[in-house]
């Protein structure tokens, strides 16, 4: 790692630690540390979420996601055919480049299949 792309990771970390200071809540029985990342939680969630209503049932139905934001669970159900809907306000993130090889595999692997796109796209 080079002197440029260190100094932007200790900027990102700043950045996220500033973020985490402002969401801080004093009731809150957590502490930061503890807390796992937005995909992680999206992740466990979607876990429960196919636990609770069956695959079966989800890949018929699909799913709609209120203020999906970045596409965390909607990735996340998508590698299991399962369609999702995100209806959110906000311009979504432009898609990094872990998640766009992650689309390209998916899609070649799952050509055939119903629901083969992997990230959501936003429509206006």
């Amino acid at each position: 790692v080079d002197r440029e792309e260190m100094m932007k990771i200790v900027q990102l970390s700043q950045q996220r630690n500033k973020v985490l200071d402002a969401e801080y809540d004093v009731n809150d029985p957590f502490t930061q540390q503890s807390k796992d990342r937005k995909s992680e939680r999206a992740r466990l969630f979607g876990r429960w979420i196919i636990d609770k209503y069956g695959l079966d049932a989800l890949q018929t139905r699909g799913v709609l996601d209120i203020a999906g934001g970045g596409g965390d669970l909607a990735s996340f159900l998508a590698l299991h055919d399962i369609a999702v809907t995100i209806i959110d306000p906000r311009t979504p993130h432009k898609m990094n480049k872990k998640m766009d090889k992650k689309q390209k595999k998916h899609q070649k692997k799952n050509k055939d299949k119903k629901h083969s796109q992997l990230v959501p796209q936003h429509i206006e």
